[in-house]
């Protein structure tokens, strides 16, 4: 008689162990959507036109005395600072899930 209690005992905790493996499926498919349809709107963001045609698009128009007197200064520094500080801004947008 013991032996089938044990059994009726191994076959309930199979079963919650089924519905715990089937609720933890079931949210990692929840959770994986989400990352999809984040992934999606994302992507829909479209690219700014100021910054499709390049940074050479934007110096054509500047005089050769003046672009020396840009790369004395430091217009190469200065970019990549700003162009740092606009990396950390998205990044901080992205992770914060847009809530800062």
């Amino acid at each position: 008689m013991t032996a089938f209690f044990q059994n009726i005992i191994n076959l309930v905790a199979a079963i919650f162990i089924a519905i715990y493996d089937v609720l933890t499926d079931i949210s990692v498919a929840i959770i994986d959507q989400i990352w999809q349809l984040t992934s999606y709107i994302i992507s829909l963001i479209p690219f700014p036109a100021a910054l499709s045609g390049g940074l050479q698009s934007f110096l054509n128009g500047i005089g050769g005395d003046i672009l020396f007197f840009l790369g004395a200064c430091g217009l190469a520094s200065a970019l990549a600072l700003i162009g740092g500080g606009y990396v950390f801004r998205v990044s901080r947008k992205f992770l914060t899930l847009f809530q800062w």
